[in-house]
């Protein structure tokens, strides 16, 4: 857990670097994969003053990922041992997330207003990927306390039919599609092995 004894600045914009990042403002979705994530971040991402993130800890290509800010990082920065070194990067990886918002704001929905609520959308399995160095594997994941101690809300989102739940995994997996977002009709039927 982050010490209670740092001091946390009331600005959501730290100034230097090191500060902390507090605000009511930022959240996360926490879930499970094929849970409805993206049709949320899809209905959230409509409003000029939410940008939610798609799955920023999964290491893919795209620009706002916590793996893409890592590569632009120093190999000797890229690295942190404790939960106050993880804290320190988390904090700069959210400034690089809302220049990467405000350089590409159609990913986001369209165009935002400079009072920006950021999501992050986080899959159950993710939530270890900004784990330090040296923390004890038995203790909760640092990104949940550092969504604590930031004053992050969370939206945990929940399937409530989980036999939906699975044959949307089997058929995503079947088709090797696990998004469609063109809204295209995807065609054919598919046997599911039951």
């Amino acid at each position: 857990m982050l010490a209670e004894s740092r001091q946390q600045s009331e600005d959501p914009e730290p100034s230097g670097p090191g500060e902390i990042i507090t605000s009511q403002r930022n959240f996360a979705i926490i879930a499970c994969q094929r849970s409805g994530t993206h049709l949320l971040r899809e209905i959230l991402n409509s409003n000029p003053q939410v940008a939610v993130v798609a799955e920023p800890m999964t290491p893919n290509d795209e620009p706002d990922t916590w793996h893409e800010f890592l590569e632009l990082l120093p190999p000797e920065r890229a690295v942190y041992l404790d939960v106050f070194e993880a804290a320190a990067l988390f904090d700069e990886y959210m400034k690089f997330v809302r220049g990467c918002i405000r350089r590409d704001c159609l990913e986001y929905g369209g165009p935002k207003q400079p009072s920006l609520s950021i999501g992050l959308d986080v899959k159950y399995n993710q939530l270890r990927c900004v784990n330090p160095m040296y923390h004890d594997l038995r203790m909760r994941p640092f990104l949940l306390d550092y969504f604590q101690q930031r004053n992050f809300r969370i939206i945990h989102l929940v399937r409530n039919n989980l036999l939906h739940q699975a044959i949307s995994i089997v058929l995503s997996n079947l088709r090797r599609i696990w998004r469609n977002g063109d809204r295209e009709v995807l065609p054919g039927s598919f046997h599911l092995p039951i």
